[in-house]
């Protein structure tokens, strides 16, 4: 260690009497870095978020769950109400009832926010056909349905994001 210190102390001081003389300091070819990996898709990632979707929703439509509840929130410039969890309970492909999953809440407010996955897969359909800014969803692994979705419809525009997430699924 303390060899390759005086070694570099003194190329440094060879390099510093040469600009103080005036003469050109010899040319130095630089070592060549290697440019990173092109990435390549690891099997079973999709390529795109339209893929992603059109995976996930095959994995919903194969899991042939019709009946379940889940627990959900609207994340939203908006009163806490709005955010609040909400139990959704879907029957057949319908929404049956929709109650708050929170105690310190007795109603919530504009219930037909909550839709069934169908519902949600259809929000990120119509995100992607119409080129929102940004797009992030995250689908479970099991079940293939939105456990969480951003999507920033503009980002010139503030408080038009849109998040919602699944805190809990239950198939029944």
């Amino acid at each position: 260690m303390m060899k390759r210190m005086r070694m570099a102390v003194a190329v440094v001081a060879v390099l510093v009497l040469i600009a103080a003389c005036g003469a050109e300091a010899p040319a130095v070819t630089p070592t060549p870095t290697p440019a990173p990996p092109t990435p390549t898709p690891t099997a079973g990632v999709p390529a795109s978020p339209d893929a992603a979707l059109r995976q996930a929703m095959a994995r919903w439509e194969s899991s042939g769950v019709a009946d379940y509840t889940y627990i959900g929130a609207w994340v939203c410039f908006c009163p806490e109400e709005y955010r609040a969890d909400t139990q959704v309970t879907v029957r057949g492909g319908s929404v049956t009832a929709v109650d708050p999953a929170d105690p310190g809440f007795d109603t919530i407010p504009a219930p037909e926010r909550f839709v069934p996955i169908e519902g949600l897969f259809a929000f990120i359909r119509e995100a992607l056909d119409q080129n929102a800014a940004r797009i992030e969803v995250f689908y479970d692994e099991t079940y293939g349905y939105p456990a969480d979705l951003f999507i920033d419809h503009d980002e010139r525009m503030a408080d038009e994001e849109t998040r919602f997430s699944i805190s809990s699924f239950t198939p029944r």
